[in-house]
């Protein structure tokens, strides 16, 4: 039998408990890898890899994720399981890099969910399809955040945080009745 572990790598890019409703709790994702890995991989051990408030957007911003690849490099995983794609990685080309990377230390991802093995032609084949919508999730959502502030920007007359541009500040006022900032000529 192989000594390598399993990784169960389960990640939520808010922390905050209040918003948790809106996000994949850190539990539930444990609770299914686990109950997968019991089920698909007996007798295995397996070792939890926890990113709690941080984004896929990127690896490098994920100490955690960086430790996992740096397990697998040194050759004691054989499978990352995840719960969703998603929770590996939202920047396709950087989550694609990493699938590949793995698969060169004969390690292969595994979503309970979406039920992808890349260690199959088509498992690698839908990674690719699911983390190109994953990146185009990650950006639709961004966007309309930008546009939702732009609007309540030129609703309350408010500044809404961001870049100052040279030659203003940032000043703390009251207009009909609400405090807010609003962006002041600065010598």
């Amino acid at each position: 039998m192989d000594n390598k572990i399993i990784a169960i790598y389960v990640r939520r890019s808010v922390s905050d408990e209040k918003k948790e409703k809106h996000s994949f709790s850190i539990k539930a994702q444990q609770s299914d890898c686990i109950a997968f890995c019991e089920r698909e991989l007996p007798n295995r051990e397996y070792k939890l890899y926890v990113e709690d408030g941080k984004s896929a957007k990127d690896n490098a911003h994920r100490p955690v994720f960086m430790q996992m690849m740096s397990d697998a490099r040194d050759g004691f995983i054989s499978h990352i399981v995840v719960k969703k794609l998603d929770r590996f990685g939202r920047n396709t080309y950087e989550a694609i890099g990493a699938v590949n990377e793995l698969e060169k230390y004969d390690v292969a991802v595994i979503s309970t969910t979406e039920q992808i093995d890349t260690s199959t032609p088509a498992g690698r084949l839908m990674v690719t399809i699911i983390f190109g919508f994953a990146q185009s999730e990650r950006e639709t959502i961004a966007n309309r955040v930008k546009e939702n502030y732009a609007v309540k920007a030129r609703e309350t007359g408010f500044y809404q945080g961001g870049k100052i541009y040279f030659g203003y500040k940032s000043e703390r006022v009251f207009v009909d009745g609400k405090k807010g900032s609003v962006l002041v000529p600065d010598e």
